[in-house]
């Protein structure tokens, strides 16, 4: 992955994110990292990844470098799944696609702006669910499915325990408390680029994983179809920004959003069985 990216693709990324999930204090900036010691995540028959450093930067938050070799014969694709820190469920994305007998040396990160809003001036641990497919595989069955974990800040992992639940914030309505998830909009959010936002907070109470998503979504009234969909392990909480379409706000007289509806869908990750679903209404709080 390039670090480079257009100055406008780069400010879409970021500056709908320049709030913490329904806090009212300044965020606190991240903490440097000491020099990174090399860490093998793994390295068996088919594969091999090392985390080779791992820097702090005021925009791009923790940037992570890795070195990825294919043992096989075949094109695979590297990628990971729920990437989280000491239960706080992180967005981050990384894909990686290397030919039979490759390696690369290969980065991803996860944005400041995303670790401020989830409360965390450093990061002890990274987690993720490593995932190595074959790219001609008919059913997409994974060759490597892996939990792996590392310290950026050398930390003993075995000593963390899960970052306490995030502290409500003056502006959150609570949707849904239930015995396997909680909800909350912790408030909107309005920018240059992206005018109509709701920050969104999740935890996961039970002890299976879900994904939070949404359907039958109207804003003021007025029906709309933004994206949603958030997976979360169990035992874990996660933030989300999610955007409303400006051109529908605008063509339909939504000045600003009043009221939002939706039926809030827990699913099965896997399956995405329904597991539970919620009729809810958001009003801002003055």
């Amino acid at each position: 992955m390039k670090r480079i990216l257009p100055l406008v693709l780069l400010l879409v990324l970021v500056l709908p994110l320049l709030s913490a999930c329904g806090t009212q204090t300044e965020p606190k900036p991240l903490e440097t990292v000491p020099p990174f010691q090399e860490t093998v995540l793994l390295d068996n028959e088919l594969c091999a990844v090392t985390v080779t450093d791992v820097t702090v930067d005021e925009i791009w938050g923790l940037l992570m470098k890795v070195h990825c070799e294919n043992k096989t014969e075949a094109t695979v694709f590297f990628n990971m799944k729920n990437p989280r820190c000491q239960a706080w469920v992180l967005n981050a994305d990384w894909v990686q696609e290397l030919g039979p007998g490759e390696s690369v040396d290969s980065e991803f990160n996860v944005f400041a702006v995303e670790l401020q809003r989830c409360g965390l001036s450093r990061v002890d641990e990274f987690r993720f669910q490593l995932v190595m497919t074959d790219a001609e595989s008919e059913d997409g069955s994974p060759l490597v499915n892996e939990e792996v974990a590392f310290s950026p800040t050398g930390a003993d992992l075995e000593k963390l325990e899960p970052l306490p639940l995030r502290k409500s914030g003056k502006q959150d309505v609570e949707l849904v408390n239930s015995g396997s998830a909680v909800f909350t909009v912790c408030g909107t959010e309005s920018d240059s680029i992206w005018p109509y936002n709701l920050i969104l907070y999740m935890y996961n109470k039970s002890e299976k994983d879900q994904s939070f998503t949404w359907r039958d979504i109207s804003v003021n009234g007025v029906s709309t179809n933004p994206w949603f969909f958030r997976t979360v392990p169990a035992g874990c909480q996660s933030c989300m920004l999610v955007y409303f379409n400006e051109d529908i706000m605008k063509e339909n007289g939504v000045e600003q959003i009043k009221k939002v509806e939706f039926t809030l869908v827990l699913q099965d990750p896997e399956t995405y069985e329904t597991l539970e679903q919620y009729q809810c209404s958001y009003v801002p709080k003055k």
